[in-house]
C-alpha cells in the first residue's frame, strides 16, 4: 500500500496480461504516482510470434491451449490504449530480438497447456519434439515483440 501521489515511477513487467484486471491495476498506479510521475509497461502479444520450426498453425495451436492462462494474450497493443483510459498521457514503442533458447516462453505454453489439458500429451510431445530438434541442429529461434508503453500523470514534472 502507497499513499495517493506518493512515487515516482511504476515499472510493470511482462505482468499485465496475467493481472485479472488491467483497469484495476492501472488506476492504482494512477493513484500512487505523483503529478509528472512516470508509468512503463512493458509486454508481449502472442499474435506476433514466430516460433522456428512450427508452422504458424501450430504455433497458433500452441499459444492456443496455453492462452487460457492470461487474460489478455494480446496486451501489447492494449498497452497505450490501457494507459490512456487510466488518465495518463500515453506512447507506445514497440521493440523485438531473436530468442535463441526455448527456455521460457516456449516451455512455459508448453506448462501452461499441460496444466489446462487444451493440448493432449502426444501432440504436446510431437511439438516438443520439433522444437527439440531445431534446438540441437541449431535451427531454433523465436520472435516475440515487446510493447514498451509509457503514460506520465498530468500534473507537474517528473523526477527522473
Amino acid at each position: 500500500p502507497r499513499a495517493d501521489s506518493s512515487v515516482d515511477r511504476v515499472i510493470c513487467a511482462n505482468v499485465l496480461e496475467y493481472v485479472p484486471s488491467v483497469e484495476d491495476t492501472l488506476a492504482e498506479a494512477f493513484r500512487c504516482l505523483r503529478p509528472g510521475g512516470v508509468v512503463k509497461c512493458s509486454d508481449s502479444d502472442w499474435g506476433f510470434l514466430v516460433v522456428e520450426p512450427l508452422t504458424p498453425q501450430e504455433v497458433s495451436e500452441l499459444y492456443g491451449a496455453a492462452g487460457p492462462a492470461c487474460k489478455d494474450p494480446y496486451i501489447g497493443r492494449h498497452l497505450r490504449n490501457h494507459l490512456q483510459r487510466a488518465g495518463l498521457e500515453a506512447a507506445i514503442e514497440i521493440s523485438s530480438g531473436v530468442i535463441k533458447s526455448p527456455a521460457v516462453a516456449v516451455n512455459n505454453m508448453f506448462n501452461y497447456a499441460r496444466q489446462l489439458q487444451t493440448l493432449t500429451e502426444e501432440r504436446a510431445a510431437e511439438l516438443q519434439a520439433k522444437i527439440d530438434k531445431a534446438v540441437d541442429d541449431g535451427e531454433f529461434y523465436m520472435v516475440l515483440p515487446q510493447f514498451l508503453a509509457t503514460g506520465t500523470k498530468g500534473g507537474g514534472q517528473a523526477r527522473l
